[in-house]
């Protein structure tokens, strides 16, 4: 029986090479993730996910790494500052904030897109 690994609402997705790249799921289906990626699953009642991911998103991050490839020894002995609680609740909403902007250009940028390919159909007289 072959393994498969799944990531879900919460989980944490990491590339496992450079140039990293890090995600949460933020909706409540299951993701097959491929082997090139890492799912870090995160216990919600200790640290919020999304303070996690914007560690993952930062350039502290990159400076941690020194390799082009991570590893579960290198991923599980980043140092992780824990800030106080009202400091990991603020940058926890500002990524949520961010991601939600991110979002917001994403789908601009797809109806623009959308519009510059088929110009020629919507600009008939």
């Amino acid at each position: 029986e072959k393994y498969y690994n799944y990531a879900q609402k919460g989980d944490i997705i990491i590339t496992k090479n450079s140039p990293y790249s890090a995600a949460i799921v933020e909706n409540d289906e299951k993701y097959l993730v491929n082997d090139n990626c890492f799912i870090l699953k995160i216990d919600k009642n200790k640290i919020d996910p999304y303070y996690i991911l914007a560690f993952l998103s930062s350039k502290k991050l990159i400076r941690s790494i020194n390799t082009n490839a991570l590893s579960i020894k290198k991923l599980n002995s980043l140092p992780i500052n824990l800030h106080s609680l009202e400091e990991v609740e603020k940058i926890s909403y500002e990524m949520k904030n961010i991601i939600k902007n991110l979002e917001d250009i994403y789908e601009n940028f797809s109806k623009l897109d959308f519009r510059r390919e088929n110009i020629f159909d919507t600009c008939k007289n």
